[in-house]
C-alpha cells in the first residue's frame, strides 16, 4: 500500500500574543507513531486526521500558554470494526504553560498536561502530569 497525507499550519503574532495552528488529514500513516496501526490486518489502509492549537502570551520575562491537539485514527472498513473494537479512536492533550526567562541562555517552565485516550468501544484512559524544568539554549 501506498500511504498519503496532508498538513497545514499556521502561527501568527501579533503584538504580546503568538497563536499557532495545524491540520493534518492520511491515509495509511496511522497515527500517534508513524507508521502504528496504519492498515488493519488485510492491508487496508485506515484514515487519521488531527489537529493542534496553541496561544502564548509574553510579558517581558514571563509567558503564559495554552495548547489543545488530538489525534483521530478510522476503521479501514465493517470487518477492521469487527476484529479490533479496541482500537484506538481518539488521543487528546490540554496543555497550560508558564515559562521565566532567566536569561538569554535558560528559560525555566512549568507545565500542567491532561492527556486522554478513548478505544472505538468506549474503553478510556487519562493521565494528569505536572512537569518543572528548564531549557538550556547554546
Amino acid at each position: 500500500f501506498t500511504g498519503k497525507g496532508i498538513d497545514v499550519g499556521g502561527k501568527l503574532t501579533v503584538g504580546p500574543i503568538t497563536a499557532t495552528g495545524y491540520y493534518y488529514t492520511a491515509s495509511g500513516l496511522g497515527t500517534t507513531v508513524f507508521g502504528l496501526f496504519d492498515t488493519d490486518g488485510s492491508g487496508n489502509t485506515r484514515d487519521s486526521q488531527g489537529f493542534y492549537a496553541q496561544a502564548l502570551a509574553t510579558f517581558g520575562k514571563i509567558s503564559v500558554g495554552a495548547s489543545y491537539g488530538e489525534s483521530r485514527l478510522d476503521y479501514a472498513n465493517a470487518a477492521d470494526a469487527v476484529a479490533n473494537p479496541d482500537l484506538l479512536d481518539v488521543n487528546s492533550s490540554w496543555v497550560g504553560q508558564v515559562r521565566y526567562g532567566l536569561n538569554s541562555w535558560v528559560t525555566l517552565l512549568s507545565e500542567y498536561v491532561h492527556t486522554k485516550s478513548r478505544a472505538h468501544s468506549g474503553n478510556k484512559a487519562s493521565s494528569d502530569t505536572v512537569s518543572v524544568g528548564g531549557i538550556l539554549f547554546f
